[in-house]
């Protein structure tokens, strides 16, 4: 885990810029707060990313700059520089914080009614079906009681950055505790469900639960997002609580 001594306000939000370079993204530049084991404070990096072509393979050019070591020779530059990367990093969380969730680094439910709206177009004008998939963990609550939050938190971000891998950042989004909302295309879709269910049991040492999934296939012209998205999730409710995924 590259971002495991981050401080946890700036942990998500650079894991996902990372993760949309990593995805294709051109590029990144990203300032956050990093203590390892034998720092006694947080240190400030800067942190920069981009792509270079060589003989058609594409390399990852990844600098890392301590700007701390800079701040302490000069007092004066360091307590001005000091608060303006802290400002920087307010700015970029307070951004990140109201479109994404805090806990996963998945997009709200907000971002992704700006984003599926395009998603869909571009699969219908393919000729593909797109289809809303709804999420749920079964009996989260009962989970939460016996393990404790900070494993139940732990499973929550296994299975959002599962469906993360297997449906795409931009596509996938946490609505609320344990339920996530997916615009996918329709092909292969079940199996990419069976796919995800599989590895979703080896989570927290196979300490997983049961997860429900429904599906609204949109092949109607008319059906809007927000209509797709509550008939997905009806169909999820129908299972009523499995025992398995």
């Amino acid at each position: 885990d590259l971002y495991r001594d981050a401080h946890p306000d700036d942990a998500v939000r650079v894991s996902e810029s990372r993760y949309q370079f990593a995805a294709g993204a051109p590029a990144y530049d990203i300032v956050y707060r990093n203590r390892t084991r034998y720092q006694s404070d947080y240190h400030i990096i800067h942190e920069t990313g981009r792509h270079v072509w060589k003989d058609g393979i594409r390399l990852d050019y990844i600098t890392f700059t301590d700007e701390s070591r800079v701040l302490n020779r000069d007092e004066d530059r360091k307590m001005q520089l000091s608060a303006s990367f802290l400002q920087e990093i307010s700015l970029e969380d307070d951004l990140h914080r109201n479109q994404f969730d805090h806990l996963t680094g998945l997009p709200m439910i907000g971002r992704l009614f700006q984003d599926a709206p395009e998603r869909i177009r571009e699969m219908k004008e393919h000729g593909k079906t797109p289809a809303i998939l709804w999420f749920d963990f079964s009996r989260m609550r009962d989970y939460y009681a016996l393990h404790g939050f900070a494993t139940g938190d732990t499973l929550i971000r296994g299975l959002a950055w599962l469906i993360r891998d297997q449906f795409g950042f931009r596509n996938t989004s946490r609505v609320n505790n344990d339920s996530f909302v997916v615009c996918a295309e329709t092909g292969h879709l079940e199996e990419d469900i069976r796919h995800m269910f599989d590895e979703a049991v080896k989570l927290n040492q196979e300490n997983s639960h049961p997860i429900a999934a429904g599906i609204c296939v949109m092949d109607q012209e008319d059906i809007s997002l927000a209509a797709a998205i509550d008939r997905a999730k009806l169909a999820c409710d129908s299972l009523h609580e499995p025992m398995h995924s």
